[in-house]
Formats: C-alpha cells, structure tokens, sequence
C-alpha cells in the first residue's frame, strides 16, 4: 500500500460546504459519480479531537495538513473502467508530487542538501561517506522522507543511529507515525512501535489513527487498533469524510458508535451525505438509522438535506427509502424539496415529489421551493417544469411580496419567465414595494412581452362543438381575473402603467373593457352628480357670503366704513336681507340663516368626501405615493376650503377667506372638468387641453428669458404707465400682449418725451412684435396643431387608456376600503363582470346580426384571431406529421448505414486474418 495514500500540505482544517456537481449529467447514475475534479477530493474538519476546536487563521501553506480521499467512489456503469484507472493514477501522481515539493522545501528552509534525500531514495544512503556529516535538521527530514518513499527499515535503523530524531514534527504538524499511517507505510510503522513511540501522539488534534483511516490504509489502521491505540469518537467521521470505504466498514465491524456526535453535532451520516458517499452512507444505516432525522447544531440540517443541497440524487433516494422525513425542516424552515431545488437537481426533486414531499411548503420568508428554484440560472428551466407540473402554485408570495415570476424576472431567466406566464402567473402581481411582475419583466426579460400576447391569443377560439351554419366564439377571460383581491381591471391597469398600452388594443382585453364598463357606468355617474353638487353647493355658498358678503350684510356686522351710499339704502329697506343682483334673475333677497342652511348641507357632502377619500387611501402602498398623485391634493385642498371659508369664526366672514374661496372654487370646477374628461366621449379633447398645456408651459419656460428682458425694457421705456410701474404687473402686462392685444396707446403717451426715447420705444415694441406675438404665438398654435393631429392619430388607444384608468380608480373606490360586508356583496353582485366566482367565458356569434353583447369591430378582430389560431394548429399538426416521416426515413437510413459499416468491418477482419 506504500505510495498509494499521499498527505497533501495546504489550508487549515476547516469543513468545507460542498458546492453543486456542475457537471452533473442527470439520472441516478450521474449523481453516484465521483467529483471528477481535484478540487472535489480535498477534505477538511471543523473540530480536531483534543484540540481545542474553533478556526485558525492561516500563517502558511505548510502549517497544517488536510488528507484527500484515496480513491474515489465507483464509477457510473458507461464510464469505462480504464479511464476511471487513468484518473486514480494522475491524482495519485500530483498528490507524491505535492508532497515531495513539500518536504524539499522543508529541507531547504534549515539550509539542508537535497542531494541527500536522493540518496535515501536511491537506497545509497552512507552516513560514512557524507562530508560534512548530516546535522540534526537534516537527519530528521530525511527521516520522515524514508518513511514517505518507502524506503527499508534498514534504511531507518542507519538515519536513527545516527541521531534522527523519531519525534521530529514535520512542519510542527506531521510526525513520522502520523505519516507511515496515512501512507500504509505498515512496515515503517511496526518499527516505530519497536523504537516504543507514542501511538496516541496529537499534532494539530489528530492521532496517527485519524491520519491512517483518512488515508484509507486499512493495513496500518488494523496495527494501530491491535496497538489498542485510543479511538476517540472523531475517528469514523475522519474516515467518511475521506471516503474511506474499507476503514468505514473496518470500523464499524468492531463496534464503533455510527451514532456519536462531533463538536459541530454532525454524525458520520451528515458527512457521508454532505459528500455523496453512498457507499459510506450504506454501511452507516444498514449499521443503524437511528440519527437519521437528526439535526445538526450549525443549521439544523438532517441528512436528507445535506444530500438534498448537494444534488446527490442516488443518496437523497438512498435516504428516502431508509426512513428519513421530507417534511423536516432546517433553520430557514426549508424542506428538503426547497434544497434540491435550489441545487437544481430535477431528479432529486422528482423522488421527494413521489415520496410525498409537499410542493407548496413554505420556509421561514413564506417561499416555496419554486421560489428557490428561480434563483439561479443554471438548469433552472427543467425543475420549474417539474414542480408546477407536479401542482406548484406559480402566484405564491413571500413575506415580501415577491412571487416566483418576480426572482425569475429578476435573475433574467427568460425562458422560465415565459413557461410561468403560460402556466398563469400573473403579471400584475406586486410586491410590498408596489413593484409589479411586469415591470420586471419589462427591464430585465423584454422578450417575454410576447407570451403575454400569445396568451391573449389563445383565449379567444372557436366553439368546435357549435354549429357548423354558424360560427361561434369563446372568449375567456380567465387570465385577465388572476388577482380578483385587487379588482378585475388591475392586468389592464399593469399593463397601462407599465407601458404596454398598445395591448390594450387586443380584442380580449377590448371585450372585457366593454363589458366592465356595461357594469361600473352607473358608480360613475352616481359619483359625477355627487360632485357636481357638491361643487354647486360650494359656488354657491362663495359667491353669497364671501364674494358679496352677504352673510355679514343680513346680520348687520358690515364696517360702516366700507358702505357705498347705495348700499346704505339697501340696508334700511331691508336690515335681515342682502340685495344681490344676478344678471340670469332679478334682485334676490338672501337671508344669512339660508347661507348657512347651505353651508350646512355642503358640510354633509363635504364629510361624505372625507370618508370616501380616507377609504381610498388603502389603495395606495404609501403616503408619498398618495399625495404624488395630483387630484389628491387638489380635492383636499377643496375639501379643507369648506372650513376654512365658513362663518363659524366668530359668526361672520372675512377678508382672508375670499382668495381661499376663490381658489376653492377654480379647483373644484377644474377638478370637475377632469372627472367629465374620463368619459370616453370627453376623453380625446380633454387630453388636447392636457397636452397643449404641457406644451405651451415648456414652451414659456424655454422663452421666460425673452419675456423678462421685455417687461424690463417696458418699465425702463414707460416708467409713468400704470402698466409697467411695477415689473409685476408689468409682466402680466407682456403676457396679454403676447396673446395680440397691443396697447398702442404706450407709444402715443411717449410721444412727449426726448427723441432718443420715442425711438427706442419704436424699436423695442416692435421687435416685441416680431419676436413675440407673431413668431412666439406661431410656434405655439403650430405645436398645438402638430400635438392634436397626433392625438386623433391614437384616439382609440387614448380611449382604452382612459376608460382602464377610470374603471380602475372606480373599482379603487369600491372595492379598496374597510366597507361593511354587506355593501361589498352588495358592489360584488353589481359592479363586477363576476360576481359569483372569477372565471368568465363568453360565447358569442360574431356573424349573428342579433347578437349585441359586444360591438361588431371588437368581434371581427376576435374572429381573426381564433382563425388565424386555428390555422397555426393545424400547420402545426402537418408540420409534426412531416417531421415524424422524415424521422422514420432517417433512421432507415441510419440502418443501412450500419449495416454497410458492419459489412466492410467484417470483410476488413477477413483480409487481416488472411494476411496473417
């Protein structure tokens, strides 16, 4: 056995956490395979028996030993046995190398002679005939060189007279018993028993039986063990952790406890799995399985898990059929299924799956093992195929918020983005960031934007079983219905946030906007005439006690110093009454105690707004989102108007409350026109305003410049003009005349002064003009013009975007708050397309002229769809038969092939054997 087993000098002893096989070919037999790799055979321990446990940092690459397997496990059944041979050989040969290396760097560190050590290993060693003499260090280094090579116990017997020390520690970690036990050197270990050293020696807290049963020297394990050395309860770990098959089963056989632990609570049966021994691990459970649902202390990991995060199929069955549970949990609450598919290992998970391991199991952070198997890149397509078709739920969140379509999304694994969309995950799904599956998607996988329209597609066929005068359609809108908590139109709203407005044009998701509109149109109205009113009730009340102050007046509290002579009249005729005239009636006369029975009123509608804006906030995932919307601040803004212009302070109004008011009542009107805008009918010419708007702000902002220098040079040229005394004024001054209204008659006044002014006058109003009002406001009406064509271009889209948005803040409204269960069956029944459970399929006649459900052109463009469908199946269905005939005549081929090259063999071995 000398110089089969070979110490390898480099790391400290640490446990390694074994990575994925990369190379991993699939099936039983690939997992049973043996890391192929150098770095695969390379073993280290935590804890060392009497050592002190705990990690050392590493001083050098010599200061402490860890032992490589001696032969790797049995190769798979198609790997042919001389090339397992082949591979046994070259690591052997760059283990000796190593070691070498190692052990004449350590002869050249003392200043030693490796002239020397060749001579030991020539077997010409004559300490006669060295001049000088070998000193102590070398006498020792060639010591432990004797015994690495093998060399004769006579050999030994010369270097130990001549002073050889046989405690000698090499590189403080490895004696000479150490070494002669992990090499099989068994003759060179019988004689340092002669030489009475110490068999239970520790040098970095192991003992030379540890170093034998990590060589897998059974030979020198027995001496030892006949040497009753002390077998501590590390030894059988030492020996499957360097897959030690024949020192495991020697070990066993004389009765070693399979069971105990070491420092780290592993068992011999948590290494043997960590590694994917299975031969290890049958003869630790046909021994006992006593510990085989044990957890360890550092992550409470069975067996099964080791296996499971490994990829180790063969030993994961192994375990299976033993007695271990799938359903124990590590420290993350991860099931064995949630590790095998995060290792990516489709077989593994495919025998969990079998034996009964749930697929929907959660761990600590709520995911399941799809979530795990999303998260990396590398054959993550084939386990998302096994665990949804073994009924994995594809929608599942975690605690963040995050499904599976989400991870895939974000590590870009396209084609599992595309198999989760087929199989219905929803898009729309968000996280607690508010974050949506598509907008993932849209960033990181682009190309998955076309399995959303093919999903589209295949919703819309046709109705084989109709009858053949009469065309009929299936429209389902079962994907569009995914995420019922969020409201029926949160798919089409994603996709309008996300920027994918053009599918909203797809027939399917036009039918369903038609049919959802059919049903919320009523809401909508009934909150436009809420509105309106309330919006009327606030004119009013603006218009009767502050603009007019009428509500002072009627209760005489008007300053008397502020009272024209005509209204002095009017207060006599009438003390309790205030005269308004409105151009529509005739005089009225408005007691206060009206103006407050209105304002009373208004407060009602006003507190019924407060309630419904409240409700509406649980539709938004944050405040800063809340009030980054618009309308949001604008309706609070009214709704606070409503207290703060009342009379209650002090029973009487006041000059303050009139810009309050007065603003009030621009942004409610304003906010008025925007939810009429909403209406499809509107929508188009509000959205001109919007834009032209827009547009036209850009525009002031890039010309601000221009427009400041020429109030500046007004006020310079016109200091004495009401107009432009006051660059404020004068500014709003340039701003009217910049729509056309000139005022000349600012030349005409300047007339008076110095020549010198009058023409610089002349010239600035007229450069005023030319670039102003004619080249400025041209370019405005040309961009407002430009911009509208563009709107009529996309009127029907602008339109589906604009009924999505409504319905969407509709069903917000509805569906968002803490309502009381009645009212929401209630909402349930009336404004949903479903309101009894959330799947939908519509069957309609497209050629029919009774049929009314849904516009014509929307039935056209289904009916296309379905036909163009339906002959891409059956291209599909020729196109497999032809490819299954050309197969077929393939392999007719193939075999004739082979036949010729058996023929021409034959005949070649005929002419050889005649030859010879």
């Amino acid at each position: 056995m000398t110089g089969k087993h070979h110490l390898e000098v480099a790391v400290p002893l640490d446990r390694t956490i074994s990575l994925n096989v990369h190379n991993r070919q699939g099936g039983a037999a690939a997992a049973s395979r043996s890391p192929s790799s150098l770095k695969d055979r390379w073993y280290s321990f935590r804890h060392r028996p009497g050592g002190g446990g705990g990690d050392q940092r590493r001083r050098s690459n010599v200061e402490e030993f860890l032992f490589m397997e001696s032969l790797p496990d049995t190769p798979a059944a198609d790997e042919p046995p001389s090339a397992a041979g082949q591979e046994i050989e070259l690591s052997i040969t760059i283990r000796k190398d190593t070691i070498r290396r190692d052990l004449m760097d350590s002869m050249r560190t003392c200043n030693g002679r490796l002239q020397l050590m060749e001579l030991v290993e020539l077997d010409e060693f004559d300490p006669g005939g060295v001049h000088p003499p070998p000193n102590q260090s070398e006498l020792d280094r060639l010591l432990c060189w004797a015994v690495y090579i093998g060399a004769p116990t006579e050999c030994l017997d010369t270097l130990h007279e001549c002073g050889a020390n046989l405690h000698y520690s090499h590189c403080g970690n490895i004696t000479a018993v150490h070494l002669a036990a992990f090499m099989g050197n068994a003759d060179a270990l019988r004689w340092l028993i002669k030489k009475k050293c110490d068999m239970d020696t520790i040098q970095s807290g192991y003992t030379p039986l540890h170093s034998a049963v990590m060589g897998n020297a059974l030979e020198t394990t027995k001496i030892l063990i006949d040497q009753r050395c002390k077998v501590t309860d590390t030894v059988l770990h030492c020996a499957v952790q360097a897959n030690a098959v024949e020192c495991v089963k020697y070990l066993l056989n004389i009765g070693i406890d399979p069971n105990t632990l070491d420092t780290s609570g592993n068992t011999p049966l948590h290494l043997a799995a960590d590694k994917g021994y299975t031969e290890c691990l049958k003869l630790l459970l046909a021994r006992s399985n006593k510990t085989i649902n044990l957890n360890s202390k550092s992550r409470q990991s069975t067996a099964l898990h080791m296996a499971a995060e490994n990829g180790y199929t063969e030993c994961v069955q192994i375990l299976l059929h033993t007695g271990s549970s799938h359903s124990a949990v590590n420290y993350k609450n991860q099931t064995a299924l949630h590790l095998a598919a995060k290792a990516q290992c489709a077989e593994s998970v495919v025998i969990l799956l079998e034996l009964g391991a749930e697929v929907n199991a959660l761990d600590i952070d709520k995911r399941t093992a799809l979530h795990s198997a999303v998260c990396k890149a590398y054959l993550s397509f084939h386990v998302v195929e096994v665990l949804v078709k073994w009924g994995a739920n594809v929608n599942i969140k975690d605690r963040y918020g995050y499904a599976p379509l989400h991870i895939a999304a974000l590590n870009e694994l396209s084609q599992c983005v595309d198999f989760l969309i087929i199989k219905g995950a929803d898009i729309s799904s968000r996280t607690v960031g508010g974050m949506s599956a598509l907008s993932i998607i849209n960033r990181k996988t682009p190309t998955s934007i076309n399995t959303i329209k093919k999903k589209f597609d295949q919703a819309i066929t046709l109705n084989d079983q109709a009858s053949a005068k009469e065309v009929e359609l299936i429209m389902d809108f079962r994907y569009l219905l995914q995420n019922p908590s969020q409201g029926e139109i949160i798919l089409l709203h994603t996709l309008e946030e996300c920027g994918q407005k053009a599918m909203l044009e797809h027939p399917l998701c036009k039918a369903f906007l038609y049919l959802k509109w059919q049903k919320i149109r009523r809401f909508y109205f009934v909150r436009l005439v809420f509105d309106a009113i309330f919006v009327l009730l606030l004119t009013t009340y603006v218009m009767t006690a502050l603009a007019h102050d009428c509500y002072n007046k009627s209760r005489n509290l008007t300053d008397k110093k502020k009272i024209t002579h005509s209204q002095e009249l009017n207060e006599l005729e009438n003390q309790n009454a205030c005269r308004l005239n409105v151009n529509v009636f005739d005089s009225q006369l408005i007691s206060h105690i009206i103006i407050e029975f209105v304002w009373y009123i208004l407060l009602i509608f006003t507190i019924i707004i407060i309630i419904r804006k409240l409700i509406g906030t649980t539709g938004f995932t944050s405040v800063k989102q809340y009030f980054l919307n618009i309308t949001n601040i604008v309706e609070w803004f009214v709704v606070a108007s409503v207290f703060l212009t009342s009379f209650l302070y002090g029973n009487k109004t006041y000059d303050w409350q009139n810009p309050i008011g007065a603003f009030a009542v621009l942004f409610g009107w304003s906010n008025l026109m925007v939810m009429i805008g909403q209406l499809p009918i509107f929508g188009t010419y509000i959205a001109m305003f919007t834009k032209v708007q827009k547009e036209f702000a850009k525009l002031l902002l890039a010309y601000s410049c221009l427009l400041i220098g020429f109030t500046i040079s007004f006020c310079t040229l016109f200091p004495t003009s009401d107009d432009f005394n006051n660059p404020l004024i004068g500014i709003a001054k340039v701003l009217v005349m910049m729509t056309g209204e000139l005022d000349i008659d600012l030349l005409l006044k300047s007339e008076e002064s110095p020549i010198i002014f009058n023409v610089s006058a002349y010239i600035t109003f007229i450069l005023f003009i030319v670039f102003v009002t004619v080249v400025l406001m041209n370019l405005l009406v040309g961009i407002a013009v430009h911009d509208i064509q563009g709107l009529h271009k996309t009127a029907d889209l602008s339109k589906l975007v604009r009924q999505t948005q409504l319905i969407h803040s509709q069903e917000q409204a509805l569906f968002q708050g803490c309502l009381p269960r009645r009212v929401i069956n209630f909402f349930n029944w009336s404004a949903r397309v479903t309101p009894s459970a959330y799947r939908v399929v519509l069957y309609v006649k497209p050629l029919n002229p009774t049929e009314k459900r849904l516009p014509k052109y929307i039935m056209e463009d289904a009916l296309n769809i379905a036909r163009q469908q339906r002959l891409n199946t059956v291209d599909y269905k020729q196109a497999m038969l032809e490819n299954k005939m050309e197969n077929k005549a393939l392999v007719e081929e193939i075999k004739q092939l082979k036949e010729i090259v058996q023929n021409q063999q034959d005949l070649l071995l005929k002419l050889i054997n005649k030859s010879s």
